[in-house]
């Protein structure tokens, strides 16, 4: 495991993971959650975190990549979560 990140820890995990052949899951419910406030770490030192994941896209995509190609692959998983959250929240889907 890597010590060299203090705020893009839980991407790298996921990274290293997925990499050695872990699968990820959707759940139907929140585990857990977390408060967006000044004396966050994120909010605190944003730069920091953005030098993190730079990183990160640097080892994994061996490139860092631009905003629309982050943009692009992002979309697909955004429409998916709000058409499941939505499905939910208007009962189409059952817990």
């Amino acid at each position: 495991m890597s010590t060299g990140f203090h705020y893009a820890m839980d991407w790298d995990f996921m990274l290293r993971a997925e990499a050695v052949g872990f699968r990820m899951a959707r759940l139907r419910r929140f585990l857990a959650c977390f408060r967006v406030h000044v004396e966050q770490k994120t909010s605190r030192n944003y730069e920091r975190g953005r030098e993190e994941m730079q990183k990160l896209r640097q080892r994994s995509l061996g490139h860092v990549p631009g905003q629309l190609e982050i943009y692009r692959a992002m979309m697909p998983y955004l429409v998916r979560q709000f058409v499941l959250h939505w499905s939910y929240r208007l009962g189409l889907v059952k817990q």
